[in-house]
């Protein structure tokens, strides 16, 4: 059996533009077809046929202009006779800020705030000493509340890579980003999402987060680094490393105190805190989220 004829049909055409947030703009175009057939023609000849847009086409407005993104997603087809049948076409897409033929690669990025909170161990209290019982023992075991702001971002792309996205979820700011210093930024999640194929006009919608370490006690730099106060069972006593012994010459069951040369410290308002590199560092302007 055959497919005789198809026309478009001027009666089901329509074309909605959204936005949610004032920034990305979204279009759904509706085109209709009347579908003349030989009795008997299946419903698989007929959505074969090459006078009917392929599912994942461009759409192509009445000025033969292909626009950029925006793709036949549904096709649908109805029987109202056996030789005449509908074909309802539903096209969908995302589309930059000149227009529908502007890529939407080109789309500003659309930028949120929010903010977490942790419970986070701390070893000094608001105004840096050390926290410790009256005798000078260390406490531990004391959390504070940290309040990070968390910036969102999302932003398509041609590409994506999700080796160089693992080095970043691995490291802090080397630069000045979203107004926060050095070392205080850290991506704590992603998502990427493939809108077609890239090869083939498609793109990557693409969602990151930046929690900024607020540097409590510490330097911004350092605002990720892991730290702990400087203490153990084993002292320096000049050129030697041997257990720390108590008052009378038995060995100690807590660790005690050391200063930054792993000499016994005996002031706890003194006490030094070691400080470790957790991740490493990039440049989070070079992601082109804000841009």
């Amino acid at each position: 059996m055959a497919v005789l004829e198809v026309n478009q049909m001027w009666s089901k055409d329509a074309f909605n533009v959204a936005t949610l947030e004032g920034l990305r703009k979204k279009a759904d175009i509706v085109t209709g077809y009347q579908i003349i057939v030989e009795p008997g023609t299946t419903e698989v000849e007929i959505a074969a046929h090459g006078d009917l847009p392929a599912t994942g086409s461009l759409f192509v407005d009445g000025n033969a202009v292909e626009l950029s993104a925006i793709r036949l997603k549904k096709r649908s087809f109805s029987k109202v006779s056996p030789i005449f049948r509908v074909a309802t076409c539903n096209y969908t897409g995302e589309f930059g800020p000149t227009g529908a033929t502007d890529s939407p690669i080109n789309a500003p990025p659309v930028i949120s705030w929010s903010d977490t909170e942790t419970d986070e161990g701390i070893d000094e209290d608001w105004n840096g000493s050390p926290i410790v019982t009256a005798n000078g023992e260390a406490i531990n075991g004391v959390t504070m509340k940290i309040a990070d702001n968390v910036l969102t971002v999302q932003k398509n792309y041609s590409l994506f890579s999700p080796w160089l996205t693992s080095q970043y979820r691995h490291s802090v700011n080397a630069d000045t980003f979203a107004g926060y210093p050095p070392g205080t930024g850290r991506m704590t999640r992603f998502t990427a999402k493939q809108e077609w194929d890239e090869d083939d006009n498609g793109y990557w919608a693409v969602s990151a987060s930046i929690q900024f370490r607020y540097p409590y006690n510490t330097t911004s730099e350092k605002a990720w680094y892991a730290r702990v106060r400087h203490e153990g069972f084993y002292e320096k006593v000049g050129s030697k490393i041997i257990h720390a012994v108590d008052e009378n010459k038995d060995k100690v069951s807590r660790p005690v105190l050391l200063k930054s040369d792993g000499t016994r410290e005996t002031d706890p308002d003194n006490a030094y805190w070691l400080e470790f590199q957790r991740y490493g560092t990039m440049n989070y302007n070079a992601l082109g989220l804000l841009n």
